[in-house]
């Protein structure tokens, strides 16, 4: 029998967090998230609505961050 490790509770982070670890400004932030801009990035984590708050799951932007760390040029 195969035992799996506990479950972790995301951790939600604010968008302003998002901001700060991207070196990005808010609009951008949505930008990179709305399928219908031109800066769109498929890739870039989705945020979700906490009641009237925006947040992102901190796991789901370390793998964006390695995803960036893999395809990088150079």
């Amino acid at each position: 029998m195969t035992l799996m490790p506990p479950r972790r509770k995301p951790r939600w982070v604010t968008i302003k967090a998002v901001q700060e670890r991207f070196s990005i400004g808010r609009s951008t932030v949505y930008e990179y998230t709305d399928p219908d801009c031109a800066n769109y990035i498929p890739e870039f984590p989705k945020p979700a609505k906490i009641g009237r708050n925006t947040r992102f799951v901190e796991d789901e932007l370390d793998e964006y961050s390695e995803f960036l760390k893999r395809t990088r040029s150079g």
